[in-house]
């Protein structure tokens, strides 16, 4: 179910930089990882936050889901004043407002999809979202970043129109309405960890739309795509041994700590190796050698450090979780900074920064892990 949009989101890269041309995949990156920022804060942990609600008193989940609706419609209005502030061109706002809007919209019924576990209508809504983009892309062949965006828009207004006709008799989309101010203190231990858990992994992402032209932004995203795709496999190796892992001692958790390292280190060869014939022969991009080495070193340490961090929320150390998260986007950007610097490729030394950011969190868990009761 996670999967879909990432896997999507690949294709749809592939579609632009063939049909058309990576730079204006780069400038769409641009706009994807801004909007995405904005709509994290916009969701306000209310994933994380409702499935708790729903599971502790199922027959309040129309109540619980219109508070925190009418509740972020604040966030939601202010985030789309400060779009209007922007210095910007007139319709790339506007399509980015009605963007965030529908996103909005369609972003707020994923736990009720979660809980409710109606995963195959979500599939099927996204994979109409997704056609859309693609046949906008191939039959009309937009040019330019507006035109590029209309087509997103078009498909997000699908999407939440598909889930405000599914939920339509008990939840219907009405802004400002139930505002409760402490909905917001209540869900901000949910929103601070989802928050910096999407910032460190998009920070280099935001720095490379900034120091990169628009192509090498192209180039890096789909790359950054495919690292991310491989960390996927993490959640996907653990969840079934979720309950299990909270039952087993620390000691064991260790050892499958280092074990999913070994398995990590060989499974991420093998999808490096893939990653590049993909990158080569269906989006015609070039990296150095050197490039991939640095995805390797990216993709790994996730694989050691995931059983650790299960353990961590088993004993309610959720802010401990937060305050690694924080340290490390702090360290992230000076290290970027750094290596941009010294390195006169900026293309890889951004990926040499975020390598070497991975390795210390491996080694700030290994010793986190070591004090674990």
């Amino acid at each position: 179910y996670n999967l879909i949009p990432l896997a999507f989101n690949v294709i749809i890269a592939a579609l632009v930089v063939r049909i058309l041309n990576a730079s204006l995949w780069g400038e769409m990156v641009q706009v994807l990882v801004w909007t995405g920022i904005a709509g994290n804060i916009m969701s306000w942990g209310n994933k994380d936050y409702l499935i708790r609600s729903f599971s502790a008193d199922t027959s309040s989940i129309s109540k619980e889901w219109h508070k925190s609706f009418g509740t972020r419609s604040l966030i939601f209005l202010i985030i789309i004043l400060l779009i209007i502030l922007l210095p910007a061109d007139l319709t790339v706002k506007s399509w980015i407002g009605l963007y965030l809007t529908v996103r909005f919209i369609y972003q707020s019924y994923e736990p009720v999809v979660i809980f409710r576990r109606n995963f195959g209508v979500s599939i099927l809504i996204e994979s109409a979202g997704f056609v859309l983009i693609g046949a906008g892309i191939i039959y009309f062949q937009p040019a330019e970043l507006s035109s590029l965006l209309c087509w997103f828009v078009l498909a997000e207004v699908l999407k939440a129109a598909g889930m405000v006709w599914l939920y339509r008799k008990e939840m219907l989309p009405l802004f400002f309405r139930n505002f409760e101010s402490g909905y917001l203190n209540a869900a901000f231990s949910f929103f601070l960890l989802y928050f910096t858990g999407m910032l460190a992994s998009r920070i280099d992402v935001l720095a490379a739309s900034y120091l990169l032209s628009k192509e090498a932004i192209a180039k890096y995203q789909v790359l950054i795509n495919f690292v991310l795709s491989t960390q996927l496999i993490i959640p996907i190796l653990l969840l079934p041994y979720v309950s299990i892992i909270y039952r087993m001692p620390v000691v064991s958790i260790r050892k499958m700590a280092f074990r999913l390292l070994i398995v990590g280190m060989l499974l991420c060869c093998v999808s490096v190796f893939a990653v590049s014939l993909i990158l080569e022969f269906v989006y015609h991009f070039s990296y150095a050698p050197v490039t991939f080495l640095l995805a390797w070193l990216m993709a790994v340490p996730g694989f050691y450090f995931s059983p650790l961090i299960y353990r961590l929320f088993k004993n309610n150390q959720q802010q401990l979780v937060v305050h690694v998260s924080l340290i490390f986007i702090c360290c992230s950007a000076s290290l970027i900074a750094l290596f941009v610097f010294l390195v006169p490729d900026t293309f890889n030394a951004v990926l040499t920064a975020m390598a070497v950011v991975q390795w210390l969190q491996a080694i700030t868990y290994f010793i986190i892990g070591r004090k674990l009761r």
